[in-house]
């Protein structure tokens, strides 16, 4: 492993967090790890679905995540599936190494995909996981992630197809329990999470009147107030974590 400098060893969570994160990766004793952050929320059983994937033959990825952009992909750390073996332990030893070159502060996120971009002949594998097992609300398309919370009006998920197995919404842990209720009441049909922020922070008598669910376009840009996403795919789709081709791998 990359020694760490001994500036870096203070008790600061937020600065050794970024780098103490794939250090802690390396112990997983589990052919199959899902590594989740603690603003995570497990809604149902998700042993079906890891059987699944550890019996599936072959193995298409090192490592899976939920991604921020449909046409250019960069990880989302809050949820990861990834396969232990020594092309993994490559990466996290590459991930470490340019988190370090980047400053130990620094996007995770950004560090990942520099080692990536630096290393190509190392040939790393990664894959999608789908929004049921990374759900997440994100602004509306109108507003920008630089903006505070305090500033946005709308957000949303990306469809969910299916069973609803883990929501990752930050400062809302509170209310994860009613949300995975709310969206898994039908969890056979296509949906998306929609939340007025009105106000910031709902309390859990309101948390049913701010978050909903659109099973279409029509319904989640009325809930959204024509700030919804456009052109999702709102078609059934079976489960599936699907790879991502190496030119869509961004900064």
């Amino acid at each position: 492993m990359v020694p760490i400098p001994a500036c870096f060893l203070v008790p600061t969570y937020t600065r050794a967090q970024k780098l103490t994160r794939t250090l802690t990766y390396h112990l997983t004793p589990y052919e199959l790890t899902l590594a989740v952050d603690l603003d995570t929320f497990c809604c149902t059983d998700l042993y079906p679905v890891l059987q699944a994937v550890f019996t599936a033959q072959p193995r298409g990825f090192d490592m899976a995540a939920n991604g921020h952009e449909e046409l250019a992909w960069h990880p989302d750390h809050g949820v990861k599936l990834f396969w232990w073996g020594e092309q993994t332990r490559r990466l996290l030893l590459l991930w470490e190494e340019a988190q370090v070159e980047l400053g130990i502060a620094s996007s995770d996120q950004i560090a990942l995909m520099h080692a990536v971009q630096k290393h190509p002949e190392a040939n790393f594998r990664f894959s999608r996981l789908p929004t049921s097992m990374s759900c997440r609300i994100r602004p509306g398309v109108n507003e920008s992630f630089a903006m505070a919370w305090s500033d946005r009006h709308f957000s949303q998920s990306l469809p969910i197809y299916g069973p609803l197995f883990i929501i990752h919404m930050d400062g809302i842990q509170p209310f994860y329990q009613q949300l995975c209720a709310l969206a898994n009441a039908d969890g056979n049909r296509t949906r998306v999470i929609t939340f007025k922020h009105d106000p910031l922070f709902p309390t859990p008598e309101t948390v049913n009147k701010f978050y909903h669910v659109a099973a279409n376009q029509a319904e989640c840009d009325a809930q959204m107030s024509g700030h919804c996403y456009p052109d999702l795919h709102w078609a059934t789709q079976p489960f599936a974590i699907t790879h991502v081709d190496k030119s869509r791998y961004v900064f």
